[in-house]
């Protein structure tokens, strides 16, 4: 093995290593909250005590402490920086939501087709959110998680492997941000919007942009999300085809009705524009060739056949199959 492999490889593996870990000390620290929090109230809490509780606990000390140990321990290579103006940031916006939505619309109907239940039931984030406010959901999954996602697996992920391969760097950065979500209704939309981040990322060195963009694509989602928790019974009325009580209940939520239908026009608007500019900027996509890049045929292995990568990949993958199978991650919790 060259020593440039071996370099490489120790980076992957510290990165893997302590996200995997950190992810074992959050779900461990969060059963001691809620274990002590049953004890003094008799209960485990649900909707917003629950959903605060996860917050804290991600926001104020794991997503630091993960930020922490890879920046102390793993060195990262210079980027440089490039600004996109207005125009840029709106072209690249477009084409980035309109393949990240259009991979969640398409992942979510086949799951749903799979597992006879609405896809979405399947994600903790959304399951944990769902009985919270709407301001809360605004402030946590579109503003708060989107910052710490693209520091976790673009800044300080990306930067990290970049000169070790782009395509590979890429590869890694979706591969990690997907199964980091570890919800089978979302892990074809959140690997292509990880790589299409992480490929702005390399092209501009700016986080900024990144943050942006996944602040928006969320805003969205979760307008969406909220819009169908308004109006949860109608699908079911249409499939039953009660006319009386499906004209009733259009009068009675004429205006959540209408709100979705704009939102829904808007996105397949913005689909249908960042397909049309995929199309005409297809040239501008470019790799460029770094000092340290490892040899092809060798990137893969060399990424991920080390014992982080592997640790990281297995405790995901397990945790998808359990929630494939009905089991939450915060399952285990109420048998406490």
């Amino acid at each position: 093995m060259s020593d440039l492999i071996k370099k490489a490889k120790d980076t992957y593996s510290s990165i893997g290593m302590r996200y995997a870990i950190m992810y074992i000390v959050y779900y461990f620290i969060i059963m001691v909250i809620l274990y002590i929090y049953k004890v003094v109230a008799g209960e485990l809490p649900e909707g917003t005590p629950l959903y605060l509780t996860d917050g804290l606990v991600r926001f104020l000390l794991i997503y630091p402490l993960m930020l922490f140990l890879v920046a102390k321990k793993v060195p990262a290579f210079d980027m440089p920086k490039k600004k996109l103006g207005v125009k840029g940031f709106l072209v690249s916006f477009c084409i980035i939501f309109a393949f990240g939505r259009l991979s969640a619309m398409i992942e979510t109907n086949i799951m749903t087709k799979i597992t006879g239940n609405n896809a979405l039931s399947n994600s903790q984030s959304l399951n944990i959110a769902k009985d919270s406010s709407v301001a809360l959901n605004i402030i946590m999954l579109s503003i708060i998680v989107p910052i710490f996602e693209e520091l976790l697996f673009r800044k300080f992920l990306v930067s990290r492997i970049v000169n070790y391969g782009e395509k590979t760097a890429i590869l890694v950065s979706g591969i990690m941000f997907c199964l980091f979500h570890a919800s089978p209704s979302q892990l074809t939309y959140t690997f292509v919007l990880g790589c299409m981040l992480a490929y702005l990322f390399i092209r501009t060195g700016n986080i900024l942009y990144t943050i942006a963009i996944h602040i928006l694509f969320n805003l969205a989602g979760t307008s969406f999300t909220m819009f169908m928790r308004q109006i949860a019974d109608f699908t079911e009325m249409i499939s039953k085809a009660d006319s009386a009580a499906l004209t009733q209940y259009i009068t009675e939520h004429l205006t959540d009705l209408s709100g979705l239908i704009i939102y829904l026009l808007f996105s397949y608007l913005l689909i249908a524009v960042g397909i049309i500019l995929a199309i005409v900027k297809r040239k501008n996509i470019v790799f460029e060739n770094h000092p340290e890049e490892i040899e092809k045929g060798k990137q893969l292995s060399t990424a991920f056949l080390n014992a982080g990568m592997i640790l990281y990949v297995v405790l995901f993958v397990a945790v998808i199959i359990l929630n494939l199978n009905g089991y939450s991650q915060l399952d285990i919790l109420y048998l406490l």
